[in-house]
């Protein structure tokens, strides 16, 4: 039996373009953002007292959606796998929205890019098994291994490891299958 329950028109040109289109700008634009905003006004260093303290809240959060999130690819949901891979990327960017950092003074800006750092772990461990090579590049970026080897979030502080490259987009042409 399907576990997905519902049956669909499939092309491997559909889904490219709807990974692509949809997992992949979800994926990109905040993991972008948040990235360039560090390096930008703070030299990609955190904030640590914040992921002490204020980012455990937003890392056990994160921790239950890449948990969530497992457990759907072990039952074959995967539809729903990458619908909750996009709720990850919405988080962030409707959180970026709401408290625009570019605006904050430093310490405000600094303590909000900080709490947002969990989510973007998760977005580079959860969609692994989806997009591997651009998973990896956000994990790299965030100072881990390219390639997650438990299924859990660490909780040693990321480690920006330089400037995004100018922009994080994914090329349409990239193989990330």
């Amino acid at each position: 039996m399907n576990p997905e329950g519902a049956d669909t028109d499939f092309s491997w040109e559909r889904a490219d373009e709807l990974t692509r289109a949809g997992l992949l700008g979800q994926m990109a634009n905040p993991v972008h953002r948040v990235a360039t905003l560090l390096w930008r006004r703070f030299e990609g260093r955190i904030d640590r007292d914040v992921w002490g303290t204020e980012a455990n809240g937003h890392h056990s959060a994160a921790e239950r959606a890449v948990q969530e999130i497992g457990a759907l690819f072990r039952e074959a949901r995967l539809r729903e796998a990458v619908s909750r891979i996009h709720d990850l990327g919405r988080t962030v960017n409707q959180r970026l929205a709401g408290t625009e950092p570019w605006y904050l003074p430093q310490p405000e800006a600094h303590r909000v890019l900080t709490t947002l750092l969990p989510y973007l772990d998760a977005l580079g461990l959860a969609a692994h098994p989806v997009v591997p090579e651009t998973a990896g590049r956000i994990r790299t970026l965030l100072g881990r291994a390219a390639a997650p080897t438990v299924w859990s979030l660490d909780r040693s502080p990321p480690l920006i490891r330089r400037e995004p490259d100018p922009p994080l987009r994914f090329e349409r042409g990239r193989d990330d299958r």
